[in-house]
């Protein structure tokens, strides 16, 4: 640790009165940042980043690691895939059964993301198919996920002819029988 002396001869930026003097200022009212040894009143730090960059540095945070299940690339715990074997999913192949496995709970969330990439890439209208709102749309399985066996492929549940875009209360009435496409 740098003396509050010492600093001032380095940095000489009180002129024209002694190192003495100086010391006995700063000793008494000014501290010295541990991380970029600026004057501060603070007890040890001078602002949160340098607090930050001196705590993070002497004790890291440690993210908790686990293994991707295609590869083996060392991943955040929470990640089933690494970003590579994630992007080399054949949807084409897949099928119901596999996302069940993969996913348990939430299989008709990715079933239903790869829908909305599916229906973006037809080049299809970007807007409600019934009304014509186009601020907000949502892509629905016109043959519900649920109706389909677990044999069946992605691709199929996901084939544009099954795929229509509606606003949310066109969506509702569609998915209550209200509306009948």
């Amino acid at each position: 640790m740098v003396s509050p002396i010492d600093w001032t001869e380095n940095h000489s930026i009180m002129k024209g009165e002694s190192c003495q003097e100086v010391g006995l200022f700063l000793e008494n009212f000014m501290n010295i940042c541990l991380e970029c040894d600026a004057l501060t009143k603070n007890p040890k730090f001078c602002n949160k980043s340098c607090s930050a960059k001196f705590n993070n540095r002497r004790t890291p945070k440690q993210a908790p690691k686990g293994q991707c299940a295609i590869c083996g690339k060392v991943i955040w715990k929470r990640l089933v895939y690494c970003r590579e074997c994630n992007t080399k999913t054949d949807w084409a192949n897949i099928t119901l059964a596999d996302i069940k496995f993969r996913h348990l709970t939430q299989y008709a969330t990715q079933i239903r993301y790869h829908a909305r990439k599916q229906y973006k890439r037809s080049g299809r209208k970007q807007a409600c198919e019934n009304c014509g709102y186009s601020k907000h749309f949502e892509v629905c399985h016109i043959k519900s996920i649920h109706t389909f066996s677990d044999d069946s492929k992605i691709e199929v549940i996901n084939h544009s002819s099954n795929l229509i875009a509606l606003c949310r209360n066109c969506h509702w009435e569609f998915d209550h029988g209200i509306l009948i496409l």
